[in-house]
């Protein structure tokens, strides 16, 4: 509508750039409940719509005010998840460039909220992050004299971590993950399932189809940001 305040929009220009500083008006994550930090413009209550205003312009500025209003709120959940500074920057920024581009798919359409979306597109930049860290050559003067894991094993274990953050966020019922993970991951029967939980196996089939069924309704937002490169 015209006259109507819009939000000075988030840019996003493509892959954020590895900073080896903190960004200059970071606040620390050392507080759970500390102000959260704000790297995003402010809205600007001084910028005024036109009736002009495209879908396309409408779309990110949508887009804009989201990664503003949650801001704070990602930085505090990538600090809890153990990292710091520059790594959570750049953590950061990738997480908040995959949101932007899954929100601007054609037809997206929120199922959840955007909390649910972040941390989606968390799990895979904390994946991609450690894929590259740990092919990051080193002085020969400073290998571990431990043995190192191989690309394979270290692509495996960041791949779990990553199914792991995915299925906590889309399986909250501990129960259902947990049968979820042994069926498909271990390979195991439901008779051993049962066993192994303490259940009869027909409580152990009815939530591994509740488990299955909830995966199998995700909108496909989701599963194309979690599996966005």
């Amino acid at each position: 509508m015209s006259g109507a305040a819009v939000p000075q929009t988030f840019r996003v220009q493509g892959e954020p750039e590895t900073s080896s500083a903190a960004l200059p008006n970071q606040a620390s994550y050392a507080a759970a409940d500390s102000s959260p930090p704000v790297n995003v413009d402010a809205p600007d209550s001084g910028t005024t719509a036109t009736d002009e205003t495209t879908p396309a312009e409408c779309l990110h500025q949508e887009i804009s005010q989201e990664l503003y209003e949650h801001d704070g709120w990602l930085g505090r959940m990538i600090f809890k998840a153990g990292y710091r500074d520059p790594d959570l920057s750049e953590l950061k920024g990738d997480t908040q460039v995959r949101y932007y581009r899954a929100r601007s798919k054609p037809g997206f359409a929120f199922r959840n909220s955007p909390k649910a979306l972040l941390r989606t597109c968390f799990g895979k930049a904390r994946l991609d992050f450690h894929r590259r860290e740990g092919r990051q050559p080193e002085p020969v003067e400073e290998l571990p004299e431990s043995s190192v894991p191989e690309a394979s094993e270290l692509d495996l274990m960041m791949q779990r971590e990553a199914i792991k953050t995915f299925l906590e966020e889309h399986l909250p019922d501990v129960s259902e993950r947990m049968i979820y993970l042994l069926t498909h991951r271990e390979q195991m029967k439901k008779k051993e399932i049962a066993a192994r939980l303490g259940l009869d196996r027909g409580t152990v089939s009815k939530r591994l189809e509740r488990a299955e069924k909830r995966l199998k309704s995700l909108p496909p937002d989701v599963l194309n940001a979690y599996f966005l490169r």
